[in-house]
């Protein structure tokens, strides 16, 4: 994820009120830190514009006299070191089309008209480059990129949220300049708050079709854990059932894990099973959920495994995730499809082996998703046809990634992959957002009821991402305590290395004084005998790091190497040695040539 930086006016921290002149603006003081753009939010206050368009005009198609606009611009040039010629204008139509500004851009919208239409997003790399967008009441959003010097500037009205704006400028930036995304730093600009703003129901259905307020329920049994299969969605329940027995686990991204659990066909008191006996949730537990708890507006059932697979440019066998699932799972996910079909109910019913492969995995097995549709993968050595590709979605949440999962039929899997050892999860659509708490109750209720032993997990949307933020805090204070434990444990063995060698080396040292050698001479040679040694072994641990990744990979781990990473290991092999070196270094340089050359 990025830093977020969310903007109230009450918030100095956040972002700031400025005046230049009579030019009232405002700026985000965590962009300026990162010494890479300069940037503001126009306020009505400190142009030249007169009358309605008093008095910083921006527009030149509301009938404003051109020059004073062109005056407005010109005065904001003033604060951000440009001229109105170095600036590029959008051309908003409520979209996700981001258009690469270059120098050919200049001026764009600004001092010639504009050569484009229905561009919401603008981004760059280019120095001395403006970018400049529109807003009433809806939301700007900044990106810098201080690693590769690039910047994004994003319109996002609601049709823009719903369509995922931000999501779509990070992919941009990550595509265009090879951002990282836990690299950049976002800024979410003034905009109509909830108090002021009454949306019609057609918004408001859009939005409740973005699923927001997740909730997953799992269970625990006693046995052995089992996995949740989380959607790359939110606004869902998801029931897991985990307990004894060997079967699927968590889809899009790791495999499975003990499986067995509960069985939703005596549902509601319906039949009743011996707590000891395993059970697998069925389709059939799907539409008992739908029917007896309220406020559930679709329900779909899935699993996911590993198995090998083949095809395309690949010259061996690899593992993938292949996710079993029915044919609403792609809406009630909200995949996106780059190029052709998601699978269908046909599909699924007559157990055809045709698959949906991850934006990761086209591009790993054919080069591209344009060469992979209609192509063949074989998994555990049978030919499947793959019916579409996935657009990239990257990374969510749960640090699963429906980019590196295959789809296929949900009894496809079954009938040639799992068997009927599996561990599915039901997830269930809330139908009101707003109600999600009410459908944790209910279906916490309704599961008790009917499996009074067993003890369920509920958490919603909010509580993830407070218990993911929670872990990665813990997370950090690990690393930073591991790495404080290498440097003082490393530090101290080089140390005494560095001693032993004096120590051995005395005479030597004597030597060199006696030849005239002086103090700083003998404490530069061994300070930069520890900080080589300490080199040595940074090397050797990012060699080593580079060697097992992938066996570490086979295991479904997700690694991330990096130059940055690689560099940084480096360094801090040569500050480690340096401190740790020079005490005995100076211990070495204060010897005295008499007592050296007399010591045996």
């Amino acid at each position: 994820m990025y830093p977020l930086i969310r903007t109230d006016c009450r918030d100095t921290d956040s972002i700031q009120q400025r005046q230049k002149g009579e030019l009232e603006y405002l700026v985000f003081p965590k962009l300026e830190e990162t010494g890479v753009v300069e940037h503001l939010f126009t306020t009505r206050t400190g142009g030249v514009s007169n009358g309605i368009y008093s008095t910083m005009n921006l527009s030149f198609s509301r009938g404003d006299d051109l020059e004073c606009v062109r005056e407005n611009y010109r005065r904001i040039g003033e604060v951000l070191g440009t001229d109105p010629e170095h600036m590029v204008a959008s051309k908003q139509t409520h979209t996700t089309n981001i258009h690469l500004v270059t120098k050919a851009d200049a001026g764009n919208g600004i001092t010639r008209p504009s050569v484009y239409d229905d561009i919401d997003g603008l981004a760059t790399d280019i120095p001395g480059i403006a970018l400049v967008t529109f807003y009433a009441d809806c939301v700007p959003l900044y990106f810098v990129d201080p690693v590769h010097m690039a910047i994004g500037l994003a319109h996002s009205g609601w049709r823009g949220t719903v369509a995922g704006m931000g999501a779509c400028m990070v992919r941009y930036m990550q595509e265009h300049f090879n951002s990282r995304p836990e690299e950049l730093v976002a800024a979410i600009g003034p905009s109509i708050c909830v108090d002021c703003y009454e949306v019609s129901e057609e918004v408001a259905e859009q939005f409740k079709n973005l699923n927001a307020g997740a909730i997953d329920i799992s269970c625990d049994s006693g046995d052995s854990g089992g996995f949740s299969f989380e959607m790359p969605g939110g606004g869902s329940v998801t029931v897991t059932n985990m307990g004894g027995g060997p079967g699927g686990g968590s889809g899009g991204g790791t495999s499975g894990g003990p499986g067995g659990g509960m069985d939703f066909g005596g549902f509601f008191g319906f039949g009743q099973e011996e707590e000891s006996e395993a059970v697998t949730l069925t389709s059939e537990d799907c539409d008992d959920l739908a029917t007896f708890v309220s406020g559930i507006s679709a329900t779909t059932i899935s699993y996911s495994t590993t198995a090998s697979v083949e095809g395309g440019d690949m010259t061996s066998a690899s593992y993938y995730t292949i996710a079993g699932v029915e044919d609403n799972y792609a809406a009630i996910s909200n995949l996106e499809m780059a190029i052709g079909d998601f699978l269908t109910e046909g599909n699924n019913e007559s157990k055809e082996k045709v698959c949906v492969l991850g934006a990761t995995v086209a591009k790993e097995i054919f080069g591209s998703a344009y060469d992979a549709y209609d192509g063949i993968v074989y998994i555990d050595g049978r030919p499947y046809i793959v019916s579409g590709v996935l657009s990239e979605m990257g990374t969510v949440a749960s640090g699963i990634s429906p980019d590196t999962a295959i789809y296929i039929p949900y009894e496809t899997g079954i009938k040639y992959i799992t068997g009927t050892n599996i561990s599915p999860t039901i997830t269930v659509i809330a139908e009101d957002v707003n109600q999600v708490d009410t459908v944790m109750t209910d279906v916490e209720s309704a599961l008790k009821e009917s499996y009074p032993n067993t003890t369920f997990t509920i958490s919603d949307a909010g509580s993830k991402m407070e218990a993911a933020s929670a872990s990665n805090e813990t997370l950090t204070l690990l690393l930073i305590s591991m790495a404080v434990i290498v440097f003082i444990v490393g530090g101290i063995g080089i140390m005494n290395v560095l001693f032993v060698s004096i120590k051995e080396r005395t005479n030597e040292i004597g030597i060199l004084k006696a030849l005239g050698c002086s103090r700083k001479d003998i404490l530069l040679e061994f300070l930069l005998e520890a900080s080589f040694t300490s080199l040595v072994g940074a090397v050797l641990g990012v060699l080593v790091a580079l060697g097992i990744t992938p066996f570490v990979q086979l295991f479904n781990v997700r690694v991330s190497l990096s130059v940055q990473g690689a560099v940084l290991s480096l360094l801090f092999g040569v500050l480690t040695g340096s401190i740790f070196g020079f005490y005995p270094a100076y211990k070495a340089s204060r010897l005295i040539p008499v007592e050296a050359l007399n010591q045996e």
